[in-house]
């Protein structure tokens, strides 16, 4: 049923010669054997698969840190703002939360980096054979 037209009322024969004339114009679109394009072939080999894997691995890793301590130095100095206390007190709060929030980010970032640039490391190395 995933096929262009298969839930139309259009003869079975039209649909294939559009789905021929559509290879003949894309060659990824073209179906083997197995009723795989070349496209499908080429997602399901395993070195793709490996890199899928690599790249899903580094999103929810420490790349995925330091929006995630974005947010919480937000939501700290927001806090420290919104405190009770004379206005003095708010802003010297609001300064340390900044401060320490900055700490954090600053670390966050370089883990961050080092992790993007791991994963590029990676990804060359393995993409050039060696």
């Amino acid at each position: 049923l995933t096929d262009r037209g298969a839930l139309t009322d259009r003869p079975a024969e039209e649909v294939a010669r559009e789905q021929e004339q559509a290879a003949a114009a894309d060659p990824s679109k073209r179906r083997t054997r197995g009723g795989k394009t070349q496209a499908d072939k080429v997602w399901s080999a395993e070195p793709v698969q490996r890199q899928v894997v690599k790249v899903k691995e580094f999103a929810a890793s420490a790349a995925m840190a330091l929006p995630s301590t974005l947010w919480n130095s937000a939501v700290k100095v927001t806090k420290a703002a919104a405190s009770k206390g004379t206005a003095e007190e708010r802003v010297e709060r609001v300064k340390a939360a900044g401060a320490e929030s900055a700490d954090e980010i600053q670390k966050t970032a370089k883990v961050s980096a080092r992790a993007a640039k791991q994963a590029a490391d990676d990804l060359s190395t393995e993409g050039s054979g060696s």
